[in-house]
Protein backbone atom coordinates (compact mmCIF):
# COMPACT_ATOMS: atom_id res chain seq x y z
CA UNK A 1 0.00 0.00 0.00
CA UNK A 2 1.20 3.52 -0.78
CA UNK A 3 0.81 5.94 2.12
CA UNK A 4 0.36 9.69 1.75
CA UNK A 5 2.80 10.63 4.49
CA UNK A 6 6.11 12.41 4.98
CA UNK A 7 8.68 11.08 7.44
CA UNK A 8 11.51 13.40 8.43
CA UNK A 9 14.36 13.21 10.91
CA UNK A 10 14.25 16.58 12.69
CA UNK A 11 17.07 18.85 13.85
CA UNK A 12 18.24 18.75 17.44
CA UNK A 13 15.79 20.42 19.78
CA UNK A 14 16.20 21.74 23.31
CA UNK A 15 14.65 19.36 25.85
CA UNK A 16 14.53 19.61 29.63
CA UNK A 17 13.37 16.90 32.02
CA UNK A 18 11.56 18.50 34.95
CA UNK A 19 10.44 16.83 38.16
CA UNK A 20 8.25 18.51 40.74
CA UNK A 21 4.69 19.24 41.72
CA UNK A 22 2.36 20.99 39.32
CA UNK A 23 2.39 24.09 41.55
CA UNK A 24 6.21 24.24 41.67
CA UNK A 25 6.53 23.68 37.91
CA UNK A 26 3.92 26.36 37.25
CA UNK A 27 5.76 28.83 39.45
CA UNK A 28 9.13 27.98 37.86
CA UNK A 29 7.83 28.50 34.30
CA UNK A 30 5.76 31.62 35.05
CA UNK A 31 8.37 33.81 33.30
CA UNK A 32 7.77 31.85 30.07
CA UNK A 33 3.96 32.29 30.34
CA UNK A 34 3.73 28.51 30.20
CA UNK A 35 1.14 26.74 32.36
CA UNK A 36 1.37 23.00 33.00
CA UNK A 37 -1.33 20.90 31.34
CA UNK A 38 -4.30 19.99 33.52
CA UNK A 39 -4.49 16.35 32.35
CA UNK A 40 -1.74 13.68 32.42
CA UNK A 41 -0.29 12.65 29.04
CA UNK A 42 -1.11 15.99 27.44
CA UNK A 43 0.89 19.08 26.59
CA UNK A 44 0.47 22.85 26.52
CA UNK A 45 2.13 25.40 24.28
CA UNK A 46 3.15 29.01 24.71
CA UNK A 47 5.05 30.63 21.87
CA UNK A 48 8.05 28.43 21.09
CA UNK A 49 7.70 26.29 24.22
CA UNK A 50 5.81 23.03 24.77
CA UNK A 51 5.39 21.43 28.19
CA UNK A 52 4.21 17.83 28.45
CA UNK A 53 3.01 15.97 31.54
CA UNK A 54 4.46 12.47 31.15
CA UNK A 55 4.13 11.03 34.64
CA UNK A 56 3.40 11.81 38.28
CA UNK A 57 5.41 14.97 38.98
CA UNK A 58 7.30 14.41 35.68
CA UNK A 59 7.34 16.94 32.83
CA UNK A 60 9.24 17.47 29.58
CA UNK A 61 9.87 20.96 28.23
CA UNK A 62 10.56 21.21 24.49
CA UNK A 63 11.83 24.25 22.60
CA UNK A 64 13.88 25.10 19.51
CA UNK A 65 17.62 24.74 20.09
CA UNK A 66 17.94 28.52 19.70
CA UNK A 67 16.05 28.93 23.02
CA UNK A 68 18.55 26.92 25.08
CA UNK A 69 20.27 29.97 26.62
CA UNK A 70 16.92 31.59 27.44
CA UNK A 71 15.81 28.47 29.29
CA UNK A 72 19.15 28.07 31.05
CA UNK A 73 18.84 31.68 32.29
CA UNK A 74 15.31 31.05 33.58
CA UNK A 75 16.40 27.91 35.42
CA UNK A 76 19.59 29.54 36.78
CA UNK A 77 17.50 32.39 38.20
CA UNK A 78 15.20 29.82 39.84
CA UNK A 79 18.11 28.27 41.76
CA UNK A 80 17.96 31.12 44.28
CA UNK A 81 14.35 30.23 45.12
CA UNK A 82 13.81 27.18 47.30
CA UNK A 83 11.57 24.72 45.46
CA UNK A 84 11.35 20.98 45.28
CA UNK A 85 12.10 20.67 41.57
CA UNK A 86 14.73 18.97 39.47
CA UNK A 87 15.78 20.36 36.08
CA UNK A 88 18.03 18.33 33.77
CA UNK A 89 18.83 19.18 30.18
CA UNK A 90 18.40 16.03 28.07
CA UNK A 91 18.62 17.57 24.58
CA UNK A 92 21.45 15.23 23.51
CA UNK A 93 19.41 12.19 24.53
CA UNK A 94 16.55 12.46 22.03
CA UNK A 95 16.25 12.25 18.25
CA UNK A 96 12.95 13.62 16.97
CA UNK A 97 11.06 12.52 13.85
CA UNK A 98 7.93 13.86 12.20
CA UNK A 99 5.26 11.61 10.69
CA UNK A 100 2.91 13.94 8.83
CA UNK A 101 0.20 13.66 6.23
CA UNK A 102 -3.29 12.21 5.77
CA UNK A 103 -2.05 8.65 6.46
CA UNK A 104 0.03 9.45 9.56
CA UNK A 105 -2.41 7.42 11.71
CA UNK A 106 -1.85 4.37 9.48
CA UNK A 107 1.92 4.58 9.89
CA UNK A 108 1.57 4.95 13.65
CA UNK A 109 -0.76 1.92 13.71
CA UNK A 110 1.99 -0.15 12.05
CA UNK A 111 4.77 0.84 14.42
CA UNK A 112 3.04 1.44 17.77
CA UNK A 113 0.40 -0.20 19.97
CA UNK A 114 -1.11 3.17 20.96
CA UNK A 115 -4.59 4.12 19.77
CA UNK A 116 -3.90 7.41 17.98
CA UNK A 117 -7.53 8.25 17.27
CA UNK A 118 -8.44 11.66 18.74
CA UNK A 119 -10.96 10.08 21.11
CA UNK A 120 -8.12 8.13 22.76
CA UNK A 121 -5.11 10.39 22.07
CA UNK A 122 -6.28 14.03 22.08
CA UNK A 123 -5.06 16.92 19.95
CA UNK A 124 -2.72 17.92 22.77
CA UNK A 125 -1.59 14.30 23.40
CA UNK A 126 1.93 13.95 24.81
CA UNK A 127 3.00 10.56 26.19
CA UNK A 128 5.50 7.73 26.18
CA UNK A 129 4.75 4.62 24.14
CA UNK A 130 6.63 2.06 22.04
CA UNK A 131 7.69 2.61 18.43
CA UNK A 132 8.96 -0.63 16.87
CA UNK A 133 9.23 -1.97 20.44
CA UNK A 134 11.51 0.93 21.44
CA UNK A 135 10.53 3.44 24.14
CA UNK A 136 9.48 6.67 22.46
CA UNK A 137 7.89 9.99 23.25
CA UNK A 138 4.81 10.66 21.12
CA UNK A 139 3.13 14.00 20.62
CA UNK A 140 0.54 15.17 18.18
CA UNK A 141 1.52 17.85 15.65
CA UNK A 142 -0.68 19.98 13.41
CA UNK A 143 -0.33 17.58 10.44
CA UNK A 144 0.35 14.31 12.24
CA UNK A 145 2.78 13.27 14.97
CA UNK A 146 6.26 13.85 16.31
CA UNK A 147 8.15 11.05 17.99
CA UNK A 148 11.39 11.13 19.95
CA UNK A 149 13.59 8.15 20.69
CA UNK A 150 16.88 7.64 22.45
CA UNK A 151 19.50 8.85 19.96
CA UNK A 152 21.14 5.37 20.06
CA UNK A 153 18.06 4.00 18.26
CA UNK A 154 17.71 6.80 15.69
CA UNK A 155 19.06 4.84 12.70
CA UNK A 156 16.95 1.79 13.58
CA UNK A 157 13.77 3.87 13.92
CA UNK A 158 14.50 5.97 10.82
CA UNK A 159 15.10 2.87 8.70
CA UNK A 160 11.99 1.09 9.96
CA UNK A 161 9.79 4.16 9.46
CA UNK A 162 10.99 4.33 5.85
CA UNK A 163 10.43 0.57 5.43
CA UNK A 164 6.74 1.16 6.17
CA UNK A 165 6.76 3.30 3.01
CA UNK A 166 8.66 0.65 1.04
CA UNK A 167 11.87 2.76 1.05
CA UNK A 168 14.42 1.18 3.41
CA UNK A 169 17.49 3.30 3.99
CA UNK A 170 20.87 2.07 2.70
CA UNK A 171 22.21 1.47 6.23
CA UNK A 172 22.36 -1.40 8.64
CA UNK A 173 21.13 -0.87 12.17
CA UNK A 174 24.60 -0.06 13.43
CA UNK A 175 24.42 3.17 11.42
CA UNK A 176 26.91 2.06 8.78
CA UNK A 177 26.34 1.72 5.06
CA UNK A 178 24.71 -1.62 4.33
CA UNK A 179 26.70 -4.22 2.41
CA UNK A 180 25.25 -5.51 -0.83
CA UNK A 181 24.53 -9.16 -0.09
CA UNK A 182 23.12 -9.82 -3.57
CA UNK A 183 26.56 -10.74 -4.94
CA UNK A 184 26.97 -14.14 -3.30
CA UNK A 185 29.90 -16.18 -4.62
Amino acid sequence: MIYDVSIQQLDLSCTFDLKGSQADISSCLKELCLEPPKQPNTGTMSGKFTLGWVGPNHWLLLAPQSEEQTLMSVFDAQKTIERNISVIEVSDMFQFFSIEGPDAHDILAICSPIDSHETAFPKNGFTYTKIFDTKALLLRSIRGFHIAVDRSYADFINDNLHRTLGNPLPINHAGRVAKNNNNIS
